[in-house]
């Protein structure tokens, strides 16, 4: 079991494994591709270079 200094170290790691999760890993249900390109493309755009 992972034990955090403080609440703010919790959060991050929280957010961190949602990310690798969604936007990273390849699920093999899904053909290995990351929820996120297959669920939310919309989200992959990167509006800053547009």
């Amino acid at each position: 079991m992972t034990q955090y200094g403080n609440l703010k170290e919790a959060r991050q790691a929280i957010k961190n494994y949602i990310q690798t999760y969604n936007f990273k890993r390849n699920h093999s249900a899904i053909d290995y591709q990351a929820p996120a390109t297959l669920y939310y493309p919309a989200m992959l755009i990167d509006y800053a270079t547009a």
